[in-house]
């Protein structure tokens, strides 16, 4: 289960190849570079590997999104302004919190790169996470946060249209 949400089945078909597709190379190339965005906690740690995020014809990547929960020893090195590592230093909620927030956060900066060079996104949740740590975070300080499939969507398959987007005030204030 693990393997397939990861490997490319799960977006067979739904992806057209591009003649662009070193974009994604590219994007993926520079993924690293979130990392010290953020002090280290290594949100992008699968697409920087080769058998995590693996690019097919051009048309499509599968990511998956984790987060590094021993991040706090490369603080000293890319935090030297600071004694970062004792703000963390024996609070596990405090590393797993703040982890996972970045993660998702730099997530989010993939995508947003990922748009701005014409690439599509599908972020995901609800996958066998426990399969996907043991299949290719085996030591356990790696977590998955999500997957997302990255490449240049086939507007003549099976692709759901843009949703709804409701009024900015539906869903937010400003207080």
């Amino acid at each position: 289960m693990a393997r397939q949400a990861c490997d490319g089945r799960a977006i067979e078909g739904h992806f057209r190849p591009h003649e662009n597709g070193a974009d994604i190379g590219q994007l993926l190339a520079r993924a690293d570079r979130f990392r010290e965005i953020s002090r280290g906690e290594s949100a992008v740690e699968a697409v920087s590997r080769r058998r995590q995020c693996r690019e097919n014809d051009g048309s499509a990547c599968d990511a998956i999104i984790g987060y590094d929960l021993d991040f706090i020893d490369t603080l000293p090195t890319l935090f030297p302004h600071a004694d970062a590592r004792s703000w963390f230093a024996g609070n596990d909620a405090l590393i797993q919190a703040t982890a996972f927030r970045n993660s998702t956060l730099q997530g989010a900066y993939l995508m947003l790169a990922a748009r701005m060079l014409g690439l599509d996104c599908g972020p995901m949740s609800g996958f066998d996470q426990e399969g996907v740590d043991a299949a290719f975070f085996p030591g356990g300080r790696i977590k998955s946060n999500f997957l997302c499939n990255i490449g240049y969507g086939d507007a003549s398959r099976d692709l759901f249209p843009r949703s709804p987007k409701p009024d900015f005030d539906t869903f937010a204030s400003i207080i």
